[in-house]
C-alpha cells in the first residue's frame, strides 16, 4: 500500500513539474507542439499527452496561472431523505412507473432509477413493461432497420 501511495505522489509531482515547465516555454515564446517536443526530451514515456500540453498552455494563456487541477463536481449523491421518499412512494403503490415517481418526490427519472436499483427493485416504465423487458424489443427494431441499409 505504501508502495502504492509513494508511486502516486511521485506521479502527481511530474506532472506538476511538467505544468511548471509548460508555464516556462509559453512565457519563453514557445509554441504547443515545440513545448511537447522539449518535454518528451526530458521526461521520455511519462511526458505529458499533446492534447494535455495544448490543455495547460491554453489555461496559462487565458491567465490562470495555477498549476494544480480544478476540483470535480462528479455525480451528484441523493439525499437520503429523497432515498426515504422514494421508498415511501413505491410501498403505497408498487405500480407507479418511474416518470411518477420521479413527479411525486422531485426527482430525476435517472435518479429514481438509481435509488430503485439500489434496492434491488426494476423500474417500470411508463409502458407498463420494466427496462429488462424492454431491451429485447430495442434489439430487434434496431436489428430490423440495420437490415434495410444493406
Amino acid at each position: 500500500m505504501f508502495l502504492w501511495f509513494l508511486l502516486v505522489a511521485v506521479s502527481l509531482q511530474i506532472r506538476l513539474e511538467q505544468r511548471a515547465n509548460i508555464k516556462f516555454c509559453k512565457n519563453s515564446g514557445l509554441t504547443p507542439i515545440d513545448t511537447w517536443r522539449s518535454l518528451h526530451a526530458v521526461y521520455g514515456n511519462d511526458t505529458l499527452s499533446k492534447a494535455q500540453v495544448r490543455f495547460w498552455f491554453c489555461r496559462f494563456t487565458s491567465g490562470d496561472n495555477d498549476l494544480k487541477d480544478k476540483r470535480h463536481s462528479g455525480r451528484p449523491n441523493i439525499h437520503h431523505k429523497k432515498i426515504q421518499q422514494v421508498s415511501a412512494a413505491l410501498d403505497e403503490d408498487r405500480r407507479k412507473t418511474t416518470k411518477q415517481l420521479a413527479a411525486e418526490v422531485d426527482l430525476s427519472e435517472p435518479s429514481v432509477r438509481r435509488v430503485l436499483r439500489g434496492r434491488r427493485f426494476v423500474p417500470k416504465s411508463d409502458t407498463g413493461l420494466t427496462d429488462r423487458e424492454l431491451v429485447p424489443r430495442r434489439r430487434f427494431h434496431a436489428a430490423s432497420h440495420s437490415a434495410s441499409f444493406c
